[in-house]
């Protein structure tokens, strides 16, 4: 998986928003792996996987398709609930 930035937190947390909260620590895992599949992917061919993307959260997330996705918003319990949940699995 590439290094992780502030972007991938973020597409990370507000996809997570829009999943139950008890399928949210899963999700995230299964996520990351999916990534790192992503980015041994195209270092080994030298493209983007079709479904996951370049090997970060973002563009791994980008492929997604998930319900509407939440605006960022850190006064909201729900999606730093969500963020908990990415930084936990990082």
């Amino acid at each position: 998986m590439r290094r992780v930035l502030i972007a991938d937190l973020i597409a990370a947390a507000k996809a997570l928003a829009s999943i139950a909260p008890q399928r949210r620590a899963q999700t995230m895992q299964s996520w990351l792996h999916q990534t790192h599949a992503a980015h041994r992917y195209t270092k080994r061919l030298g493209k983007a996987h079709p479904n996951w993307g370049i090997g970060t959260l973002e563009s791994r997330l980008a492929r997604a398709a998930l319900a509407a996705r939440p605006p960022f918003d850190l006064g909201d319990a729900n999606m730093l609930d969500a963020l908990g949940h990415v930084i936990a699995a990082l």
